[in-house]
């Protein structure tokens, strides 16, 4: 009984008292002018990531810089070509070693190559430059997604 209460008070103190720090420094965070654009940004876009978009693969692979090379993408959410009505998906490629810097691209959905890499497997893949990754990838276009 005193290892669970004991278990419950430290649950609680955790969950009331770290979410009151946590306002705090955000409320810091939100004041400073030129961090408060990043850190908002960044957090929108962790919140983003959080959401699979419909009929989509997270992970992607796409051309860039060009057509013979590809890069691993996150796709964030999709959207219509106001002129044409193609699908479109908005693709954050992330750097290597630092993925909250990258690129935004905007692709048609045809041209995305779907991957069987999850999130995690994908953020090791751009941290460790390639060091850490799958055996096999989906390079050609006969892997494209429908």
């Amino acid at each position: 009984m005193v290892v669970l209460g004991l278990y419950g008070l430290g649950w609680i103190t955790n969950r009331v008292i770290g979410k009151q720090i946590l306002r705090a420094v955000e409320s810091v965070l939100e004041r400073l002018p030129l961090v408060q654009s990043v850190y908002s940004s960044i957090k929108k876009l962790i919140g983003v990531l959080q959401t699979k978009p419909e009929n989509i693969e997270r992970v992607v692979l796409i051309n860039f810089p060009h057509s013979r090379m590809k890069a691993v993408g996150l796709v964030t959410r999709t959207l219509i070509d106001s002129r044409t009505g193609q699908e479109l998906a908005a693709v954050y490629v992330p750097t290597t070693p630092n993925p909250t810097g990258g690129y935004l691209e905007v692709v048609p959905v045809d041209d995305l190559v779907s991957t069987d890499l999850t999130m995690d497997e994908a953020i090791n893949f751009i941290m460790s430059g390639g060091a850490i990754a799958p055996d096999e990838v989906p390079f050609g276009a006969e892997n494209k997604q429908a």
